[in-house]
């Protein structure tokens, strides 16, 4: 359901608004942000089909409670329907369980990220493992899939770090036992980049990790995820773009005069 690649729409309105109606139910923090005196259901009903449209249909003309609340969106700074909007925060996580916007990372993760329903995992282009001793890093699988299939002896693998985040926009949302975590990935050579050796077995699986071991120092990784083909090979070119930089002895002169 989640693929690009299938037809649109992939739900229909009728069954967005039966749900809104019937299954949805609104939390304290909803409550708040709407003015009393607001049919809830019939307000998600409307943000859920319309989106952004519902703008639109509510001018400063009107004086209801739902109107004044768009009227204020509108005229806020940045103005709407800007995603840097605080008040477009407010108004996305009107449907959320709670303001923690856990639910809302969860869907990030699960949009980007590919469903595993059985116990195999192997790594490859776009697979996020952990360490399990030192500093505990996350880090993505650079390796190109057809380097990491049919392997007969010890393989090299090339791994990115992934930076821990809270407040900044994230490039990944992984869920671990803790949670979730949000990452953002900084394709870089120099400090950013590793090579592990693992040998050419499946991954151990204990009762709560599935755990790879470094062939060279016996190091433990823990398999996070994996992304899925189209954001896997947007961070290989990301990290390609990265090794194409040219070098040039040019004069200093014009190379500060170029900045």
């Amino acid at each position: 359901v989640l693929e690009d690649s299938l037809q649109a729409p992939l739900i229909s309105n009728m069954v967005i608004s039966n749900w809104c109606k019937e299954v949805w139910k609104y939390s304290d923090h909803a409550s708040d942000f709407i003015p009393n005196g607001t049919d809830l259901h019939g307000f998600a009903n409307n943000f859920c089909t319309k989106g952004m449209g519902i703008v639109d249909d509510y001018n400063s003309g009107n004086s209801s409670d739902l109107e004044k609340t768009i009227k204020g969106l509108k005229e806020k700074e940045p103005k709407w329907p800007s995603v840097n909007s605080p008040n477009f925060k407010s108004l996305t996580s009107f449907l959320s369980i709670d303001t923690s916007g856990a639910d809302l990372r969860e869907l990030s993760a699960v949009m980007s990220q590919r469903t595993y329903y059985g116990v195999n995992r192997r790594l490859t282009l776009g697979s996020i493992i952990r360490e399990m001793d030192g500093d505990k890093r996350f880090m993505l699988c650079l390796q190109p899939v057809c380097d990491s299939v049919r392997l007969k002896k010890d393989s090299t693998f090339i791994f990115c770090f992934l930076e821990e985040t809270k407040g900044e926009k994230a490039t990944f949302v992984v869920k671990d036992g803790k949670g979730f975590t949000d990452l953002i990935y900084k394709p870089g050579i120099k400090q950013n980049c590793v090579t592990l050796k693992f040998k050419p077995t499946k991954g151990l699986i204990s009762a709560i990790n599935l755990i790879f071991t470094d062939a060279s120092d016996s190091k433990t990784y823990q398999w996070i995820a994996q992304l899925k083909p189209k954001h896997a090979q947007r961070a290989a070119e990301q990290f390609a773009r990265e090794l194409s930089r040219v070098g040039l002895t040019e004069s200093e002169w014009l190379r500060l005069k170029a900045k």
